[in-house]
């Protein structure tokens, strides 16, 4: 978290942050080998996912967490759904 605060040049509070729901939608747009990019302080693994039109909700979604890709249940994505077409 130090290196991360460093490059923001901000103090994170862990407490401040939202977890288990949903806070952002974006279109992934390509998904590329991590060697062929710019480093990043958010670049960890082999790949790095390519996210374009990032778009935070105005409220958070609950949402439990899990490892690995996983599909949200309907209705998260009537939620979602709500939230982003207002």
């Amino acid at each position: 978290m130090a290196e991360l605060e460093r490059i923001l040049g901000a103090d994170l509070e862990p407490a401040l942050f939202t977890r288990g729901a949903f806070v952002a939608v974006a279109e992934l747009v390509d998904v590329v080998r991590a060697d062929t990019i710019k480093p990043s302080p958010w670049l960890c693994g082999p790949y790095a996912w390519l996210l374009e039109n990032v778009r935070p909700l105005p409220e958070a979604i609950p949402a439990r967490g899990r490892l690995g890709l996983w599909r949200p249940t309907r209705a998260q994505l009537r939620a979602i759904e709500l939230v982003v077409a207002t």
